[in-house]
């Protein structure tokens, strides 16, 4: 029993760090478009067009591969709360906070 507990842990930690436990995210919004709570992926440049507005549900996480970037040309609204924050960081956490 306790190696089985021992392998979900490990498995469980593992999800934290894997880009594959993300939902990916990238390319051009053309549209309004809402993301759903979640933990997505900006695997390359994300690009919200003049027409379109993106909005981040509360609670979200959005990681950012190295390099990459959102471009906001329309509108972006972060709902993020004190107690159920928007998290914006990087796959890379030794370039946290650049761009």
């Amino acid at each position: 029993m306790f190696l089985l507990w021992a392998v979900l842990a490990v498995q469980l930690c593992r999800a934290g760090t894997d880009s594959t436990a993300f939902i990916p995210l990238s390319g051009n919004i053309f549209s309004n478009k809402t993301l759903e709570k979640g933990r997505y992926l900006i695997s390359s440049n994300l690009r919200i067009g003049k027409e379109a507005v993106l909005t981040i549900e509360a609670g979200s996480h959005l990681v950012f591969n190295p390099g990459t970037e959102i471009i906001i040309i329309g509108g972006l609204k972060v709902e993020g709360k004190a107690n159920n924050q928007v998290r914006f960081y990087s796959l890379n956490s030794s370039e946290e906070g650049i761009g």
